[in-house]
């Protein structure tokens, strides 16, 4: 009879989680409506929040800057406080600066084909296209308000390094509005946009990668 009650009790347990997630088809639905939703941004622009969680730090490292977008394949990501660094993605250049004596320097830095692959992945997600994660991760939507996308590696190596990738995501807007990179079981670093604006006016050379435009 104990028997039973635990099977019923793990068979219950695991048919609750498992709805907390959506169906093969409920997924492709969601992921439908965020693209159609990103289709109309042309671009935005929208300040961040940064923390990093170490488990040898009693509290975390906080970072703050700013963010800029403009489809199909530009992004600016500048970080203002503590210190100011600008890394620009540009229809497949990338290129990264630090401010001395209130002018952007262009670094050298290793690494480079690496984040221009990450760069372009995130530009995907960022509308709703997760085709090109299907090889490396595996996508699972949990249900709620908001709704959260769970990207995990599919490779032992990565996982390794990289738990998962967790997109937050409104419910009626479906704007990602928190992204959160578990490295290990404790460790993570976690990015809250705030004051996004979009279709605004930008000017070309933010994305320049080259010599970029200072942010006033």
């Amino acid at each position: 009879m104990l028997r039973r009650l635990l099977l019923f009790f793990l068979f219950s347990l695991t048919l609750a989680n498992a709805s907390n997630f959506l169906t093969a088809q409920q997924q492709t639905q969601f992921l439908q409506k965020m693209t159609a939703a990103a289709a109309n941004i042309k671009n935005f622009k929208a300040g961040f929040v940064q923390q990093r969680h170490l488990s040898v730090l009693s509290e975390p490292l906080l970072s703050e800057g700013i963010c800029f977008f403009e489809a199909p394949d530009k992004l600016r990501w500048e970080l203002t406080s503590p210190y100011q660094t600008v890394l620009i993605y540009n229809a497949d250049r990338v290129a990264k600066f630090e401010m001395e004596n209130n002018r952007l320097r262009k670094m050298n830095f290793g690494g480079g084909d690496m984040m221009r692959k990450v760069l372009k992945q995130i530009i995907s997600w960022m509308q709703g296209d997760f085709n090109t994660a299907d090889g490396i991760y595996d996508l699972r939507i949990q249900k709620g308000m908001p709704v959260k996308l769970e990207l995990i590696p599919k490779s032992e190596k990565l996982r390794q390094s990289l738990r998962s990738i967790q997109l937050f995501v409104h419910s009626t807007s479906y704007r990602v509005f928190r992204v959160r990179i578990q490295e290990t079981d404790t460790d993570y670093v976690q990015i809250d946009f705030k004051e996004m604006a979009e279709n605004i006016e930008l000017h070309p050379a933010l994305f320049n990668t080259n010599h970029p435009q200072a942010v006033k």
